[in-house]
């Protein structure tokens, strides 16, 4: 990973704003999460799909920002600690799947809303149950 050349105590805000950033991403997506699952009304497709786009972005938040934290406090350890720290955090291959899963369901988000517009009484584009089933 390249070192940086900023100065200590940018370094830290860095860290901190991070940090700070991770925390609030989780808390936040989690009581979405929760919100939905608590309530039985707002079990809908549309909220489910939130819910998804919810989950997408934490582990966006939790793999991807440990390796700016953590790139200008320590060294990449070699070996097979390495390896496996590689795959899981650093090398950010969770983080790509939210990613990817949240611009896919940031997709069909969008296909639904526009349904509903288009054609705001009928059931032709409605996203069921069953079709969100289809989607993933």
């Amino acid at each position: 990973m390249p070192k940086y050349t900023e100065s200590v105590p940018a370094q830290i805000g860095i860290t901190t704003a991070n940090s700070i950033l991770a925390v609030l991403n989780v808390v936040g997506n989690s009581l979405v999460c929760l919100v939905v699952i608590r309530h039985q009304d707002m079990r809908t497709s549309i909220n489910y799909l939130l819910m998804n786009l919810a989950v997408a972005d934490m582990l966006v938040g939790l793999f991807f920002t440990p390796q700016y934290i953590f790139m200008h406090m320590f060294t990449h350890p070699g070996g097979l600690a390495g390896n496996v720290l590689c795959r899981l955090l650093t090398g950010s291959n969770v983080a790509w799947v939210g990613g990817a899963a949240s611009v896919f369901t940031l997709v069909v988000i969008a296909i639904e809303r526009y349904s509903a517009v288009m054609d705001p009484f009928g059931n032709k584009g409605r996203l069921t149950k069953r079709r969100l089933k289809v989607t993933k």
